[in-house]
């Protein structure tokens, strides 16, 4: 289900000749119960960046290495402290422009499956966006409902 929460902080490195926060770490709790912790890391001392989802199940990393090369991985969770599990690579999903945006509208209208580019997507996106600058902002959990209903 989409997030219902969000607690978040934001941090500069001081060392870094970007100029705002460009570290930033977030618990998002969605309706379903679930909880993930995502953080987005960025050191300029190495030119690379890092996203990752830390959840019940395991972790899915993104950024660039060292050389600069994009990398998509996960791996499980260990069960048991600072225990390893093997790291698998994540194949890149074929880019396809805009032919796959008209796949995916054309499955859209034949068997109802909206598209993961879509306009109601998008601003649940956007959603996210706000409550994680509320929460980082503001030192507190951000509740969705609080973007739509006023509560």
């Amino acid at each position: 289900g989409p997030v219902a929460e969000m607690t978040a902080h934001a941090f500069e490195a001081s060392w870094s000749k970007y100029p705002h926060a460009n570290n930033t770490s977030a618990f998002m709790r969605f309706e379903n119960g679930v909880v993930v912790n995502y953080f987005h890391g960025h050191d300029s001392a190495r030119s690379s960046f890092y996203l990752g989802l830390h959840g019940e199940r395991g972790a899915v990393v993104a950024g660039t290495d060292a050389d600069g090369k994009q990398i998509l991985e996960f791996n499980r969770r260990s069960g048991e402290q600072f225990g390893r599990t093997e790291v698998a690579p994540v194949p890149f999903a074929a880019a396809s422009d805009e032919a796959g945006v008209l796949a995916d509208f054309h499955a859209y209208i034949e068997e109802g499956v909206e598209p993961g580019i879509s306009g109601n997507n998008n601003l649940e996106v956007m959603a996210l966006c706000q409550m994680m600058v509320i929460a980082a902002l503001e030192g507190r959990t951000v509740k969705r409902s609080e973007l739509t209903d006023g509560t």
